[in-house]
């Protein structure tokens, strides 16, 4: 999936067949399938050899770390291309248990948890908890009440 979704934005971006000078590869960490080197695989599909490619740890934050590590290097001149995919295929687990997908690690790997140091710092470590917090800031910072916000998601969700 990682391997189509990058061909399909190569394509996108009008330049099929660039994905070869990748200078940055960067995978999110997948919760439905471990393999043994996802960077590595997908990097030997597309044909690339980067500087630098890497496997995510999880955490709510870790694909924007991403795209701010891609976009120093590239500034730096590490990096010319950079490529961020992600993909989970929990649903298809649901549906077949036991796939016979590619490339399993031999053993299996410890959990990657992933922390931010600010977020740690201030005690923020579940999702459920820090998007209320985050949204409640946001509401305070635009001065707006809480029925005023909430009217305006329940309106947008019923579009």
């Amino acid at each position: 999936m990682w391997e189509q979704v990058a061909l399909a934005a190569a394509y996108d971006a009008g330049c099929p067949g660039s994905l070869s000078g990748i200078g940055s590869l960067q995978v999110v960490f997948c919760q439905s399938w471990q393999y043994d080197d996802p960077a590595a695989r997908l990097a030997e599909r597309l044909g690339a050899r980067p500087g630098t490619a890497r496997y995510s740890g999880l955490g709510g934050s870790v694909p924007l770390r991403l795209v701010a590590d891609v976009a120093s290097e590239m500034a730096r001149g590490d990096a010319d291309l950079g490529l961020i995919v992600g993909g989970e295929a929990l649903a298809t687990l649901r549906s077949h248990p036991e796939p016979s997908w590619s490339y399993p690690p031999a053993e299996p790997p410890p959990f990657p948890l992933e922390l931010d140091r600010l977020e740690a710092a201030h005690g923020i470590y579940q999702a459920y908890l820090t998007f209320a917090l985050l949204e409640t800031a946001r509401r305070a910072h635009l001065g707006r009440a809480i029925d005023e916000i909430s009217a305006t998601c329940w309106l947008r969700c019923r579009r």
